[in-house]
Formats: C-alpha cells, structure tokens, sequence
C-alpha cells in the first residue's frame, strides 16, 4: 500500500498516476485519514481490480475532493468499494454538503444477497446538500441494502439549494427486488433519486431498479436526458421516470425529461409518471411546471407508458414513441385492483393518459393522449402476470405484485 503522503494531491486538474500511488488494500480508514489530512482538492486513488471491504462509510472531507480508480477505466477493472458482512453500513460514500466533490470510475456494491436488506438507511451513495458542482460519472452502482443505488438530496435551505451536478455515464443496478419481507418493509429501491436543481442526468444505463429509475425530486432546471432504463426480466418495477414528489413545494419548473430510452422486460407500472394523484399516495397539493418531456421512447411490458393527474403551472409533453409497446397490456398484465377509470384505459391499451380536469396552466400534449373521464390514481394498482412455465424454462413460482 502506497504511502499517506503518495495519496495526497492537491492539484484541482485530473493528475496522471501510476500504480503505485493508488491504494490497493485496507478498508475505509485508509482512504477517510487521506481526505481528511488532505484537505480541499485532495485527489484518492485506488489500484484497478482492488476490492476494499468496508465497515463504514467514506466521507468526504472538502470541497473539490475526489475518489476515482486510477487510470479512470470504465469497465469491470474499476476498483469496488464493498459493504462487509455482519456491519450495519448502508452507505458507501457520503458526501454531503460538499462543493466540487468527485465520485469518478469506480464500483459501489451494497452486497444485499451477503449483508441483507437493512431497513431506515441511507443510499449506497449520499451527496447533494448545500452544494454547487457535484459529479458522479461512470460509476457502477447495485445491490443497495436500502431503498436506492443513489441519492443527491436537497439542502433543507431555499436559500442555497443542492445546484450544478452531474450524474453521466453511470452502469446502474440492479436495484433492490420486487415485494416484501416478514415485517412488511418494501423491499424495492431506486435508481437514481435526485434532487438538485439546475443539474444534469445523463446518458446512465439503470438496469434493474425496482422502485423508480430516475426519481425528480422537484430538483427546478434540472435537465434528464439520453438515459436507458431497463426493468429487470425477473423483478417487477414500478416506474422509470418519476414526477410524483412534492419537494420544493411541489415545484418542477423548467425541469426537462428528453431522449430518455424504457424498456419494460419484466413489468413496469409506469413509463413516466407525472403529478401528484399519479402515484399509490396523494401529494398535497398539485404539482407545478413548467415541465417539458420530450422525445422519449418507450418500449415492452409497460401498463402504462405517460399518465398525468394533478399538476398546474405548464407542461409540453411531444414526440413519444410508445410503437414498441406489448399490446395488449393484458397479455403481461393485471387490472383487478384498479379504480373504474384506471381499468378502463387499461383495456383499451391507452398508452398516453391523463385526466384533463386535473391539470391546469399552458398545456400541450401531443394529439395521441386520451383523456380520462374521471380522475385517475394509484396506476401501482395494475400487476405483472405469472408467465406460464413453457414460457420460462424453469420451474413456476407465484410472482406477486406488491404495492407502496
């Protein structure tokens, strides 16, 4: 293992490493005493094919910090940052509150399957806060024991907001599994759950998540584009882009959904939720834009690919391909715990959906959306079906649907 002194540099720019500056051993307490006597612009290197275990979380020390892989490969030589057995971690790297921190290169692996779902805890990553300029790129993040892969959280502070991150080119999931455990916890999780406004989050592959994909978190200006999310082919999902959370008072404006890929393999409920009624729950109050989504193609076993209820202040919903959808929705799909007016959409294999009484402000939907003849909620309701043994290649097993 290198010395404390060869893991220090200073330099803001990326610098050019050789091996032997990286650490290729020990657990987190090596690399947490390197931020920390390292200050502000300290850069942390692990050797690629390192696995470091850890006992507890790395934190972040100051602003403009990094810990990356050196060489900055993007495949499976990344270094792994992995929860040990028998410890009560949950995260893996926190830093919150934090400017110009780096996340750069690196796997992130919360080890569910060996350290078990954990109820209450954190992400396996942890960043956002009051923050300007926080970058998470080409990381492989999975198997959280909690309820997402990642989380950039909002500051508490309207005053000075989480702004200005990036989250590009990340291999993500999988994500949690479909149901429940003995105690009824929800044992699903997140993609990506952001909160950051005026950021970017872009060109990052979540494969697998069980909970949402990409989960907006009211995050104001914040740009989502050119990602590809894919459910899992044994695990059901319930959406791949969310706007269904009232933080920041509800308020999404000038928020942009665009070229975004979904594929649902398995089952998604939702190919991108919009509003406050949409969800299993009720916000508040209603949503508020304005709200561009764009040029999003949506594919497979998806129930219902757009579905809006209970958002006001604007929004432009055009260009979306739902042509490779499976129809009918029936054939991969369940309705029987769906309202009236969900069912009906259902059955009719509506793919753009909303209800126009809820929903006010400058609206602009493309001509293909159908309106709801009463309000519609809780799209959580529909369920994948059991495939049929033949169709498997294994053994039948009960699948359930489980609902929030």
């Amino acid at each position: 293992m290198a010395s404390l002194s060869h893991l220090l540099f200073l330099s803001l720019s990326l610098p050019t490493l050789v091996f032997s500056q990286c650490i290729s051993s020990g657990d987190q307490t090596v690399i947490n005493s390197a931020l920390s006597a390292g200050g502000p612009g300290t850069v942390v290197q692990l050797c690629p094919n390192t696995t470091i275990s850890l006992t507890d979380s790395v934190y972040f020390t100051a602003d403009n910090q990094e810990i990356s892989t050196a060489g900055y490969p993007t495949d499976d030589t990344r270094a792994t940052l992995l929860i040990a057995v028998g410890t009560d971690v949950t995260t893996l790297v926190r830093g919150v509150g934090f400017n110009g921190i780096r996340i750069l290169n690196l796997q992130v692996d919360g080890n569910r399957a060996n350290t078990g779902y954990y109820k209450g805890g954190g992400a396996n990553i942890e960043l956002g806060g009051v923050s300007n300029g926080q970058t998470i790129e080409f990381v492989a993040t999975k198997n959280p024991r909690t309820w997402s892969c990642m989380h950039i959280v909002e500051s508490g502070d309207s005053a000075n907001p989480c702004t200005n991150a990036t989250i590009a080119n990340n291999d993500i999931g999988p994500c949690g599994v479909e149901g429940t455990e003995a105690s009824t916890n929800g044992m699903w999780a997140d993609g990506i759950s952001f909160a950051c406004t005026n950021s970017m989050v872009a060109s990052n592959t979540i494969s697998g998540s069980t909970d949402g994909g990409i989960v907006i978190y009211g995050a104001t200006g914040t740009t989502v584009t050119d990602n590809t999310i894919i459910s899992s082919a044994t695990e059901s999902a319930f959406g791949a882009i969310n706007l269904v959370d009232s933080t920041y008072s509800g308020y999404y404006g000038n928020v942009v959904v665009s070229n975004n890929r979904i594929t649902g393999q398995k089952f998604f409920n939702l190919g991108i939720a919009v509003g406050a009624y949409i969800w299993s729950f009720d916000d508040p109050y209603l949503l508020q834009g304005p709200v561009t989504i764009t040029n999003n193609s949506i594919a497979g076993n998806v129930a219902f690919p757009i579905a809006i209820n209970g958002w006001t202040d604007g929004i432009t919903v055009s260009d979306t391909n739902t042509s490779l959808t499976t129809t009918p929705r029936s054939s991969f799909a369940f309705d029987t715990g769906c309202s009236g007016a969900v069912s009906g959409l259902f059955n009719a294999n509506n793919a753009l959906v909303y209800y126009p009484a809820g929903i006010s402000g400058p609206i602009d939907l493309q001509p293909e959306f159908v309106a709801a003849d009463a309000s519609i909620g809780n799209f959580l309701c529909t369920g994948a079906k059991v495939v049929p043994e033949k169709k498997r290649g294994r053994k039948t097993r009960l699948e359930r649907r489980w609902r929030s």
